[in-house]
């Protein structure tokens, strides 16, 4: 994956599989724990790889839909499709609610969602905005917020994972942050909630996990991600 002359990402894979690149690409990156990713892929090809996962998830949009899109025409829908959903969730719109409902189906996928495999840059942008959600002026918006918070909780494999999507939850795709500031945030929405304390059981959860291998990507809160984890045989992987 690179950027071309012409401006246009290029991927050494062909328009009925760039699906499946995309997931390839993000089991390199799980298993390096998303350290060291310049070892692996362009520093500005990742910046367009997370723009166009998050387009996927947020937007409903296909992958396939950004082939030989220029890097300028994925960066200004990146930048339009963010802006109006953090407005929509602030004023408590109809399009906040559609987010949050696409945001809903993605987690309720068991294995294979997109958003499961989506990047911390991606994954905390996702956080952010339902963070913002839990004090919009939408009761229904604010009422799912929470809910949706403790089940992107289920989504990191490893303590870094989870660390870097806190550090990451800033209104700019890819500046940092302390991680406390990304875990108060996390915190501050389930609140008072019965999800309240959901923070907590994923660093108990991830602790001791290290990038699972040869494995898919599984919500940390499944039985097979504890099986993976301690690795004992399963028959799901027989």
């Amino acid at each position: 994956m690179g950027l071309g002359g012409d401006g246009s990402i290029k991927f050494e894979a062909g328009f009925g599989t760039i699906g499946e690149f995309f997931k390839c690409l993000a089991y390199h990156l799980k298993r390096l724990d998303y350290h060291k990713i310049g070892d692996i892929i362009e520093a500005d090809a990742y910046e367009l790889y997370c723009k166009v996962k998050y387009l996927i998830i947020s937007t409903g949009s296909r992958v396939e839909d950004f082939v030989n899109k220029s890097v300028d025409s994925i960066a200004y829908e990146f930048q339009n499709a963010a802006e109006k959903i953090d407005a929509a969730i602030k004023s408590g719109t109809e399009a906040g609610q559609e987010f949050l409902q696409r945001i809903r189906r993605e987690l309720e996928n068991e294995t294979a969602s997109w958003l499961s495999y989506a990047p911390p840059e991606v994954s905390a942008q996702i956080a952010r905005q339902i963070a913002a959600a839990g004090s919009s002026i939408n009761p229904s918006m604010r009422a799912d917020a929470p809910m949706l918070m403790a089940k992107l909780l289920e989504a990191p494999q490893t303590i870094n994972h989870l660390n870097t999507i806190a550090e990451r939850m800033t209104p700019v795709m890819g500046d940092k942050q302390d991680a406390a500031a990304g875990f108060a945030s996390i915190n501050s929405c389930m609140q008072g909630t019965q999800y309240e304390g959901r923070l907590r059981n994923a660093e108990q959860r991830l602790a001791q996990a290290e990038p699972l291998l040869s494995q898919p990507f599984l919500w940390n809160s499944s039985p097979e991600f504890i099986t993976a984890k301690h690795a004992i045989e399963h028959a799901m992987y027989a």
